[in-house]
């Protein structure tokens, strides 16, 4: 990446800061945070976002959703044989359609319509609105603890994220209000998410009344998870998976095996999904309470216990 390419990103960045939303930075043509804890170090003081990005020349740049920012994202894409735009179309249909508001090309081909969040209404992440991991709609919610790749970050086949409407920061137009209908809908579906049951292939390892089985713990952050004869499978958070390429599995002591069989590595995965090393085994505060306890993956990796992060996902 040029010197003017990562001085553009530099200003794109405090240009969003500028708007009042929390930046943080991005792995290299990827959608993984670059710092732990993000959800709560995102930021928006300059010199922050300076330091970030001149220490990552070739980050990516993401804007974090929520109230912290006054956000609240649509993300419309297609994949396979969910067409999110015919959906978002079905959706306007019935709920009204939506006002102009600054809208961003994705790398992926996609579009990304930022709106402002409710200040009366906490709205959760809801992905495949209208469907299910097993029938897709196209139409996610990017809302708490999540947040979307900013222009003009790279996606990783090269193409660049761009706006189509800019902000105000950019000289575009503010971030419209979503509509009543929309906000209450929305609502409904986010406190649904939020207390749904566990599906039966999660069921005996979903949280334990202490909260001490890891395996659930992760099961309940993933997608399409299947149960297979020596553990699951699950759409890797760490790349695009349409088919399923994630194992997991229980290891000695209940820690969580994982492997993408599409090459990801066990911290991309854990990153994308906003945990840390500790995560994987049955004590997570076992860090917290002895100065040094390492333990050794499969593969020779030695880790030693930090502490749980926030957890989100970003898009």
């Amino acid at each position: 990446m040029t010197t003017k390419t990562t001085t553009h990103m530099l200003d794109a960045a405090l240009a969003y800061a500028r708007e009042g939303w929390q930046v943080l930075p991005l792995k290299t043509r990827s959608k993984v945070p670059r710092i732990k804890n993000w959800p709560r170090e995102a930021t928006t003081k300059e010199r922050t976002i300076t330091t970030w990005l001149t220490r990552w020349p070739q980050a990516n740049i993401g804007v974090l959703a929520g109230k912290a920012s006054s956000l609240i994202v649509i993300d419309v894409d297609r994949h396979g044989d969910a067409n999110g735009e015919l959906h978002l179309e079905e959706l306007e249909a019935s709920l009204g359609r939506l006002p102009c508001t600054p809208i961003v090309r994705t790398g992926g081909c996609g579009r990304q319509l930022y709106f402002r969040s409710p200040p009366s209404r906490r709205i959760g992440r809801i992905t495949h609105l209208g469907g299910s991991p097993e029938h897709p709609t196209g139409v996610d919610i990017l809302g708490e603890g999540s947040a979307c790749t900013a222009p003009p970050s790279l996606h990783r086949s090269g193409r660049q994220y761009e706006w189509i409407t800019p902000p105000v920061a950019l000289g575009g137009i503010e971030c419209a209000h979503l509509p009543r209908a929309w906000v209450d809908h929305l609502n409904q579906k986010s406190s649904k998410r939020s207390v749904r049951p566990c599906r039966a292939s999660r069921a005996e390892f979903c949280h334990t009344p202490d909260g001490d089985d890891p395996v659930g713990r992760i099961l309940a952050l993933l997608d399409g998870v299947k149960r297979t004869s020596g553990g699951w499978t699950a759409r890797c958070p760490a790349h695009d998976d349409r088919i399923p390429s994630l194992s997991v599995g229980r290891g000695d002591g209940g820690r969580v095996l994982l492997k993408c069989f599409a090459g990801c590595s066990i911290t991309d995965i854990i990153a994308r999904l906003a945990l840390s090393w500790s995560d994987l085994f049955r004590d997570r505060h076992l860090g917290r309470q002895r100065p040094s306890k390492v333990f050794t993956l499969s593969d020779g990796t030695p880790v030693t216990l930090t502490r749980q992060p926030y957890r989100g996902v970003v898009s």
